[in-house]
């Protein structure tokens, strides 16, 4: 882990800058569902045997938003920061796996609403050079025919991807905001 880890880890543990992540770079067609004046940080250690860790795997540097939507309901946003600058193969096993605590620490600690599991919008933001090539669902990763009848059987999770050097510049120059100045920043070459 390199201090660019613990930058971003700094800069997204303020409610105002993933704010701006999900409303300047995501733009997902739901945010308007959602009240984010009511975003606040949930904290818990993810514990668990890991794909690239010997032993146990410990997942603190993870961060799990709770934001309600207008309707009351309660919303997770599940944000993965441990920055990739590499493609990592195994991503939706890993994402499944840390959402699968998510849900036993909530259960748990009785923090379900109405007894019944919270949706989770999994982000992975990776600013490494070459293209991310790693499916974004987890589907993908498993051997099977297209049309098996085992596929409605199999586990699904998709992952929101925020590669970051595929970002063109003039959009990212016409964003008033930190996030896109940041990603600007990281796609410059080496040399600047």
């Amino acid at each position: 882990m390199t201090d660019h880890d613990g930058a971003y880890h700094r800069l997204f543990s303020q409610p105002d800058f993933v704010i701006e992540l999900l409303r300047d770079i995501i733009r997902p067609p739901w945010l308007s569902t959602l009240d984010l004046t009511t975003l606040e940080r949930v904290n818990i250690k993810l514990h668990g045997e890991g794909l690239k860790a010997k032993g146990p795997l410990r997942r603190e540097g993870d961060m799990l938003w709770r934001v309600k939507r207008k309707d009351g309901q309660d919303v997770y946003l599940f944000l993965l920061l441990e920055f990739q600058s590499t493609d990592d193969p195994w991503m939706p096993v890993r994402l499944i796996v840390y959402i699968g605590h998510v849900y036993e620490h909530l259960i748990q600690e009785g923090l379900l609403s109405r007894g019944r599991l919270p949706p989770i919008f999994p982000i992975v933001l990776y600013n490494g050079r070459a293209p991310w090539r790693t499916p974004t669902s987890l589907g993908a990763l498993i051997d099977l025919p297209e049309g098996s009848p085992l596929r409605d059987f199999q586990p699904n999770l998709r992952y929101y991807l925020i590669d970051q050097r595929r970002y063109s510049m003039e959009a990212l120059k016409a964003m008033e905001a930190v996030i896109p100045m940041i990603i600007r920043l990281e796609s410059c070459d080496d040399g600047l």
